[in-house]
Parts: structure tokens; sequence; C-alpha cells
């Protein structure tokens, strides 16, 4: 176990509005959308009607993420390591980890070990 110093520079991703009905429909799921027109069934919203009734339109994803001193502070972690005795142990520099160059990084949660985020920092100046 050695102590790290890490340069991480704060960084905000915030992608564009991104439209997923015609991925969802692709992938399968053209009744949600009423294709074809009539079959959409969403009866336990709302109750159709012959001339009324639901359907998706469309679906938007919308992502950002924003990492600063907390984030980083919430994601650290201190390790002490102790001895028993009198003698001086003389501790080790720590390891110093700069991140100046592009990088990848993912989010991942820990239960499950599902990757929530994953991305791509390109210009971490």
């Amino acid at each position: 176990m050695r102590e790290v110093r890490l340069f991480l520079p704060k960084f905000r991703i915030e992608p564009p509005l991104m439209p997923l009905g015609e991925r969802l429909k692709a992938l399968g799921m053209r009744q949600a959308f009423d294709a074809p027109t009539g079959i959409a069934d969403f009866n336990r919203m709302a109750p159709r009607r012959p001339d009324d009734y639901l359907y998706a339109a469309e679906v938007f994803h919308k992502t950002f993420l924003d990492l600063d001193e907390k984030g980083t502070e919430a994601a650290a972690a201190t390790a002490v390591a102790m001895l028993a005795g009198t003698a001086f142990v003389e501790k080790p520099e720590p390891i110093e980890v700069r991140v100046d160059r592009p990088f990848l990084f993912a989010i991942q949660h820990r239960a499950s070990g599902a990757c929530l985020f994953l991305g791509r920092v390109t210009d971490p100046g």
C-alpha cells in the first residue's frame, strides 16, 4: 500500500439530448411506438378508446457528468498501516499521478458491477 497524490482535472461532460425512438424500434420495441398503427397498449396508464389511445412518440436520453474536488474527495480513500514497536519507519514518497493527457473513465455500480457511465476526455487541460 502506498499513498498516491492524484492530480485530476475538473471537467463537466454534457452531451446533447439524444433521441432514441428509431433505435428502440430497430431493437424490436415497435408496439410501444404504435407501429403498425393501432397496436400500442398503455391501458394501465389510460383506458383505450377506439379513437383515443396512448403511444410513445419519442424517447429522449440526457446525461451529464461533473467532476470536481468534492466528487474526487467522495471517491478518495485513505489507508493507514500500523506497526507495533518503537522503531522509526521511514514513510516512502507518495506516488504522483497527473492526468494531463486524454483519458478514458468508467463509473461502476459497486454492488452489481454494472457500468453506469463510460466516457472519454480528449482535452483535460
